[in-house]
């Protein structure tokens, strides 16, 4: 029996697995039994997907493999299996139960991240200024930041950053200014930021506000045809802290999967 699964669902399974693995997935689904390749690949290009309709069957074969390499690497189970030689199903297919299980696990962890990034954003409401600055040190150059140099405040900012930030084949001067955490950020504020990026001797510049940030300094940030001014609030440089793991620590959790394959050889 096909897990009793909708399509909404099914995407938030295969969150991260790519447009192609979603394809693949509805028209497993839509079949409700394996398919050879090759049927798999026409019925894919029957969807639309640019020029799937020139896949061969290895090619097929590599993106359904790429799928469950891209969810074991976010620890989730497999999405599809070869239940036959060049035959292919959903991996989840035949336990209702056990995909919905599958699913809760997933929906676990984004529920997870968001109790863990409201923790931080109450532990940075607690920082002063000098531990904030810190935190923003770290960051920067958790982010492969290169040649980092400090200034001294020249107005009332808290301080800013100058260091080469990764651009591809490339390197940005980039100043990251922490904004003073008291008080909200102004579109004068960004204009200031902007006209003094010839201090630190770069091209754009990152603000971090956790004081908040005012609408027109969004606004401001992003003006076509000037230096560009990305901002942060206190929100964002949580999610950061959490990607570049400051202030959290890992541990990886174990999860059985069944392997339909074994049963069916």
């Amino acid at each position: 029996m096909a897990a009793q699964l909708s399509l909404g669902e099914m995407a938030t399974v295969i969150s991260g697995g790519g447009e192609l693995a979603k394809i693949l997935l509805e028209v497993l689904s839509s079949e409700r039994h394996p398919m050879k390749l090759k049927r798999l690949a026409k019925k894919v290009s029957e969807k639309g997907f640019g020029s799937a309709k020139n896949f061969g069957s290895s090619m097929i074969r590599e993106a359904l493999k790429h799928a469950n390499h891209r969810q074991m690497r976010n620890g989730r189970p497999p999405l599809f299996i070869e239940s036959r030689p060049n035959t292919w199903g959903i991996a989840m297919a035949s336990d209702v139960r056990l995909a919905k299980s599958y699913l809760s696990l997933d929906r676990w962890q984004g529920n997870h991240h968001e109790v863990l990034k409201n923790a931080l954003i109450k532990q940075l409401d607690a920082l002063d200024a000098n531990a904030l600055c810190t935190v923003v040190t770290l960051l920067i150059e958790r982010m492969n930041y290169s040649e980092i140099t400090s200034y001294t405040a020249i107005g009332n900012e808290v301080s800013t950053l100058a260091g080469f930030a990764p651009r591809g084949l490339a390197n940005a001067r980039v100043a990251v200014r922490l904004a003073n955490p008291s008080r909200k950020l102004t579109r004068e504020d960004i204009m200031a930021f902007r006209g003094s990026l010839h201090i630190f001797d770069a091209s754009e510049g990152v603000v971090i506000a956790v004081g908040g940030i005012e609408k027109e300094a969004y606004k401001e940030g992003i003006i076509p045809n000037l230096s560009q001014i990305s901002l942060m609030n206190k929100n964002d440089l949580a999610e950061m802290m959490i990607v570049s793991e400051i202030g959290v620590s890992r541990f990886q959790v174990e999860v059985s999967y069944l392997d339909e394959g074994f049963f069916r050889e």
